[in-house]
């Protein structure tokens, strides 16, 4: 349901809020009225309005609780990276707001009726002789459930944790609490809570409502001691700064391997007092991957990206696969380009990353089940080379982020060919001095330069410059100028537009060695 459906909904329940509040008022003066003189008159066709309402109400609150609930686990879809269409904050938090707030006055209803003993005489005349009222006290045990609810899981992290924490190094998060505007201010100021890194065995028991775990807590330094702020116009927040994880501790009873698929959460966890009950309080991040080193990262950005691209189920028991399909791997890609670049994936870049991974051409007929497990993707080398396809994926897109971003983006960079075929676009009547990039396909992180040339004896072949992996602290601009060769890029777009000339900046060199010039090289396997 969209929001605008739910707003609609809401407004529905205004009015049969406002409509029963009309009603009450007029029955308020039968309570000591005898029942006999009651039935079969107006009277009694208005009591069994107020019943009816009422219990629309209650069907009213459980379905705008669990829409409530489908928006908040869409922003955090959205969070994701997931293509998903989500209000904004304010839009949305006005909407729970609203909720709550009628909630609130269903609740008084409820008090008023029962305080004024029309609740016997509502169920008395539609049958129920049974004083104890059992289904009045069963809908206002679930009001006061559906209202618990969503005090708890409108406290959502509005910034995530970053997806990789290293250790000693400060990390932040932050809080919002959606229906904190309607709650007690002073209760909201004094509240503290508990930040801890925690394993997913002590996340799934959290989902699960069994929180006695004793281990599985990482314990973490802050340099602030968090509280929720309020803002101008109402909006709770609690900023969770100047965090620092100071030690990892990884589980004993798994092998090397297992570790390091190991996943965390940032969880925030309190206790508020609410209609004279304790209630507690948890927001769970996103998982997270813990590293003590750099060179974890790239593993843990990969598995970061499969998990949240691919986690299913609700949110109490959510699974990650260890085999998609190739249908959804491709547009999970994409948009893992498009975060770090800007730009999505084009159909020919993932063909040719479908040959790359499955070590041939894609077949249309079986592109719908053909299937890639997480080890395949990056724990498995791929065919003669000594790394996984996620390690030369995700290499390629640091080497284009740091280097070509703008000129990937306008279409300068080709990166996804193989050297065969960059050889037969090149040799297809392009004039000497056409040049093209490719990514190299046995070393990670390198770009290749293939560049057709006029030997002396005036016939045309294909040199390949490089691989690169960067410039000698020059701009690309700079380092394709030093190129004499190079003249039209692929395909026939002149030098000075993809890259203007540029005067090389002279910068003093800190060292005692000579700088070295960029010279035209050619390597016949790369």
């Amino acid at each position: 349901m969209m929001l605008c459906e739910v707003q609609v909904k809401l407004q529905e329940f205004r009015k049969i809020l406002h409509n029963n509040g009309n009603l009450m008022q007029i029955l308020v003066g039968y309570n000591n009225v005898d029942l006999s003189q009651l039935y079969g008159t107006h009277t009694q066709a208005q009591f069994n309005q107020m019943k009816s309402w009422f219990d629309d109400m209650i069907t009213f609150s459980r379905e705008l609780l669990s829409e409530v609930r489908n928006i908040i686990e869409n922003f955090v879809d959205f969070q994701r990276d997931r293509p998903v269409h989500i209000p904004s904050f304010s839009e949305f938090e006005e909407v729970c707001v609203d909720f709550y707030q009628c909630l609130m006055d269903l609740c008084k209803q409820f008090t008023d009726v029962q305080n004024n003993q029309l609740a016997w005489i509502m169920f008395a005349l539609s049958g129920y002789s049974d004083d104890r009222l059992p289904m009045w006290s069963m809908w206002w045990n679930e009001i006061q459930r559906i209202m618990v609810i969503l005090i708890q899981c409108s406290l959502i992290y509005e910034s995530q944790p970053p997806s990789i924490i290293r250790k000693d190094r400060i990390f932040s998060a932050k809080l919002r609490w959606l229906v904190g505007s309607k709650l007690d201010v002073n209760m909201i100021k004094n509240i503290r809570g508990t930040i801890q890194i925690v394993n997913e065995n002590v996340v799934n028991n959290l989902r699960r409502g069994a929180n006695q775990q004793t281990s599985g807590f990482l314990p973490i330094t802050q340099r602030a001691e968090p509280y929720f702020e309020i803002g101008e116009h109402g909006e709770v927040t609690m900023e969770l700064s100047k965090n620092i994880l100071s030690m990892i501790s990884r589980n004993p009873s798994r092998n090397v391997d297992k570790k390091i698929d190991e996943k965390y959460a940032l969880l925030f966890r309190t206790d508020i007092l609410w209609n004279n009950e304790t209630v507690e309080i948890c927001a769970i991040s996103l998982p997270i991957c813990l590293t003590t080193h750099m060179l974890q990262d790239e593993y843990s950005n990969g598995r970061i990206m499969w998990d949240y691209a691919f986690s299913r189920g609700n949110d109490q028991e959510p699974r990650v696969p260890e085999v998609v399909t190739w249908q959804e791997l491709a547009p999970v890609l994409s948009r893992t380009w498009k975060s770090s670049i800007g730009c999505h994936l084009t159909e020919y870049h993932l063909r040719y990353l479908y040959d790359k991974l499955f070590d041939k051409h894609p077949d249309s007929q079986e592109l719908p089940s053909l299937t890639i497990s997480w080890i395949q993707f990056a724990r498995n080398h791929m065919p003669g080379t000594d790394f996984t396809f996620w390690s030369w994926f995700y290499n390629a897109m640091r080497l284009i982020k740091k280097y070509f971003a703008e000129h990937w983006r306008e279409n300068y960079v080709i990166g996804f060919i193989h050297k065969n075929n960059a050889r037969m676009w090149l040799e297809n009547q392009q004039p000497a001095g056409t040049f093209l990039f490719r990514f190299s396909e046995s070393l990670l992180g390198r770009m290749s330069i293939d560049v057709i040339l006029e030997e002396k004896d005036y016939n045309l072949r294909v040199s390949s410059c490089g691989p690169f992996s960067d410039f000698n602290n020059k701009t690309l601009n700079q380092f394709i100028g030093d190129f004499e060769t190079l003249t039209t890029l692929y395909p026939g777009i002149p030098l000075n537009q993809a890259f203007p000339r540029e005067s090389a900046c002279k910068t003093p060199n800190p060292t005692h060695y000579r700088p070295v010039n960029t010279k035209h090289t050619v390597a016949n396997d790369e």
